[in-house]
């Protein structure tokens, strides 16, 4: 796939290797996505804002804000899993939490969903 960056003469993975590289002659250290990037990637993947009810879906924000500061502050959970997996659990906590405070929530349909992205 080409861009219209420079007449569609370099490729998309051209232009990125040179920008990293530029940014590195800079000094800038790059770095991977985070774990609150990869809860966001998530949670819009799932579209989750636009099946739940607006009232349990901010509910559910919190419960997940919440799950990832606590997974956050223990270091060797962030050094032993990757970040996909630990997003997948503090999802899943979250499902199941929701599921206890809303009776009429239904957290199975949810979790099949988060196993499929998960694990394509």
């Amino acid at each position: 796939m080409t861009t219209k960056i420079a007449h569609s003469k370099l490729t998309d993975k051209q232009i990125l290797d040179q920008e990293i590289e530029i940014l590195e002659k800079l000094g800038f250290e790059l770095i991977g996505p985070t774990l609150l990037n990869f809860l966001e990637i998530l949670i819009i993947k799932l579209r989750l804002n636009e099946i739940m009810d607006d009232k349990i879906y901010q509910v559910f924000i919190k419960l997940i804000m919440y799950n990832a500061m606590m997974v956050m502050y223990e270091y060797s959970m962030l050094a032993k899993y990757n970040y996909s997996l630990l997003c997948a659990a503090i999802i899943l906590v979250a499902f199941k939490l929701l599921q206890k405070l809303q009776n009429n929530f239904n957290a199975g349909i949810f979790v099949k969903k988060l196993i499929f992205l998960i694990f394509i």
